[in-house]
């Protein structure tokens, strides 16, 4: 007996428009506020790649002011948000000095809130790791680029790894023949996903 995946059946609701639109209302009513926020202090990424908009559009090099970022976890403080805060983007979140200030007062105001980080992990250390974690960061997200990483990144990947926070440290390849987003149709990709579709929780 063949047993048929969530994954084929999600595909084949989301390929015809009464399918998404029910989804899309089920969703709706059974979390009617979303239930991620997600956060860019700055514009700065230190790698172009070629299946990312950063790679093909110049965009300002700039940080967010520190009483917008104050704006927005005090609005979420307000309606008691306890979801996830993800710092993520076309930025490398990491090359804001300020990062790990952000993360800790957002855990001072938001207890209950789940705080995570997509890097690309070049600036990554030991050290800053378990400061992150010590600030109230949950989990850390790295996604190594290319099939040749620095010497440096290997060497501060696997002793975060091998600590006893290691498993804070989620770890992904990246390259540019597997399935992914088009953003839109920003970029340019060999094997696009046919089934994108905008998740109406996510902030």
């Amino acid at each position: 007996m063949k047993i048929i995946s969530n994954t084929a059946i999600k595909n084949w609701l989301f390929s015809f428009a009464l399918g998404r639109k029910v989804a899309h209302g089920f969703y709706s009513r059974t979390s009617p506020l979303f239930e991620s926020v997600e956060l860019e202090t700055s514009s700065i990424c230190n790698r172009k790649c070629p299946y990312c908009p950063v790679a093909y559009e110049k965009r300002p090099g700039d940080y967010m002011e520190e009483k917008v970022f104050r704006k927005i976890i005090g609005d979420l403080k307000e309606i008691r948000f306890s979801g996830i805060v993800s710092f993520a983007m076309y930025s490398e979140p990491l090359l804001d000095k300020r990062f790990p200030d952000f993360v800790g007062r957002i855990k001072s105001t938001l207890p209950k809130a789940f705080i995570e980080v997509y890097s690309n992990g070049d600036f990554l250390t030991p050290e800053l790791f378990e400061k992150l974690l010590a600030a109230g960061m949950g989990v850390i997200k790295v996604t190594q680029h290319g099939h040749n990483p620095s010497p440096e990144f290997l060497e501060a990947i696997g002793k975060i790894r091998s600590s006893k926070n290691g498993d804070k440290l989620n770890l992904a390849v990246m390259d540019e023949n597997q399935v992914l987003y088009n953003r839109g149709g920003a970029v340019e990709v060999k094997n696009p996903d046919k089934w994108m579709f905008c998740n109406l929780r996510r902030m």
